[in-house]
């Protein structure tokens, strides 16, 4: 375990959206965990953060280490790795999958504006999903533009194929496991 200095130690209390305790997730400067729930958050880039938060928030991203946290339960969406600054959901100007995928409206895909609704009325409709043959293909033309509409930053890839699980027919969900795609905890692996 790396020695930590105590003037690194940026909070160690209990979680103000869960109030849980945070005993065993302190958060330290220049660490990757969620200063609210203590769970680690992947990185972004700034143009996500400049995309995605309301006009009147842009001004106040400082600096260039930022990471989103996934963690459902938690109101932060985005947190700074060096500084005490974090965005949570109400100063996104769009909703975010990780943070309610109960709600079948909000997007799976932002690129290509698919929803677990969207993705539920095709099986019900066809017998089958093709929606991620429809978004690989779709990322070659017209291109995907994921770092500036994904609140995560990233490809939507992993979210959208755990909801197709979730939610598929046994003939999507052998489809899914046969292209060796993992998917664990609504995150995506291959």
């Amino acid at each position: 375990m790396k020695n930590i200095e105590s003037s690194q130690v940026v909070s160690s209390e209990s979680c103000s959206c869960c109030g849980r305790s945070n005993k065993d997730s302190i958060t330290y400067k220049g660490m990757k965990n969620c200063p609210q729930c203590g769970r680690k958050g992947r990185k972004v880039k700034r143009l996500t953060l400049e995309s995605l938060l309301l006009p009147d928030r842009v001004s106040a991203i400082v600096g260039d280490s930022w990471r989103f946290c996934p963690n459902r339960d938690c109101k932060v969406v985005y947190y700074s790795e060096d500084l005490d600054k974090h965005f949570d959901v109400r100063h996104l100007r769009v909703r975010v999958h990780q943070k309610s995928p109960e709600d079948m409206e909000v997007p799976v895909c932002y690129c290509f504006d698919h929803s677990p609704k969207s993705i539920a009325d095709e099986i019900r409709e066809t017998g089958k999903s093709t929606v991620i043959n429809q978004i690989k293909s779709s990322m070659k033309n017209p291109g995907c533009h994921c770092e500036d509409a994904n609140p995560q930053g990233g490809c939507c890839l992993g979210n959208v194929t755990a909801v197709v699980k979730q939610i598929g027919c046994e003939e999507t969900r052998q489809a899914i496991d046969e292209t060796g795609y993992k998917v664990e905890n609504n995150e995506y692996e291959r």
